[in-house]
Order: structure tokens, then C-alpha cells, then sequence
């Protein structure tokens, strides 16, 4: 869901596997040249979709990256068989009270509840482990599937 934490998280996660970490918001950013917000506003959500495909489709032959998808992602099939090629689906689950919905257009459209009504069967279909979302170090501990021994904490 947007606002969960999966780039804060997704960059932890790169960090301690020494991967490179990619944002699939932020390539489509830099591809169109203007924010999230503002491609939204003036070119509408399909625009944003059609190069957030795009961005995926350049992604998807590559190995060992860790991915962060936009919450809206997973909705065309064709980006979910991409992703598919070579990932691993996580849910990171938050409580929908605890979302940000700051600078998010879709959320702050259609409201937090009417999107997870929405995703969450597709979510619940693609993942491959549900994560619930703690602090930040200990998501991305569960998401590598560290314990406390393995992190040296006693």
C-alpha cells in the first residue's frame, strides 16, 4: 500500500545485502521529468502507468536488485508477470490508519480504505511472504530473514 514504508525499508534491506536499491516512482520521475504529484495532476494516473510499465520492463531481465514498487504496480498483469521474472513479492502490511498520504495523489483521491479494498487480493495472490510492518530495522530484518542471533543483538 502507498505509504507503508518500502522505500525507507527497501534501501535498509539493499544496504545490509550490499544490492542496489531502485524506486520504481523515482525512475519514472526522472524518465518524464517532473514529480509523482505533478505527473498526476497534469498528465493523469494512465500516463504515469504507461512509464511506470516502461521503467519495469527495463528492470525486469536484471538480478540482485531490490525493488520498491509503487502500491499501484501490481494492477496490470503485464507488470506483474515482469517483476515475477526474477523477484520475490513482499506485502508489507501497516495499519491503513498508520499510511502517510502526504504527497500521494491516489490515496488522497480515492481514500486509504477504497485502495486497500481494491489491492489487497492482488496483493494477497502475489506475495510470496507477508511482512507486518515494525520499525524499520526490524521489517527489514524479517524481509532478510535475520533473527536477533544473526544480528548480533543478544
Amino acid at each position: 500500500m502507498p505509504g507503508c514504508g518500502k522505500t525507507t525499508v527497501g534501501k535498509v534491506v539493499a544496504a545490509r545485502l550490499m544490492r542496489e536499491f531502485v524506486d520504481i516512482d523515482t525512475l519514472v520521475e526522472h524518465r518524464v521529468g517532473k514529480s509523482s504529484q505533478r505527473i498526476y495532476r497534469e498528465d493523469g494516473e494512465e500516463f504515469f502507468r504507461l512509464h511506470e510499465t516502461a521503467v519495469i520492463e527495463s528492470l525486469a531481465g536484471q538480478h540482485g536488485l531490490v525493488i520498491s514498487t509503487g502500491g499501484g504496480a501490481c494492477l496490470k498483469p503485464r507488470n506483474r508477470m515482469l517483476l515475477a521474472l526474477n523477484g520475490t513479492f513482499y506485502w508489507m502490511q501497516r495499519p491503513l490508519s498508520k499510511l502517510s498520504t502526504y504527497n500521494r495523489p491516489i490515496p488522497q483521491a480515492r481514500g486509504v480504505e477504497a485502495l486497500y479494498e481494491e489491492r489487497a487480493p492482488i496483493y494477497r495472490d502475489l506475495a510470496e511472504r507477508i511482512i507486518t510492518v515494525k520499525s524499520v530495522e526490524a521489517t527489514a530484518a524479517e524481509i532478510i530473514g535475520e533473527s536477533s542471533a544473526t544480528r548480533g543483538a543478544l
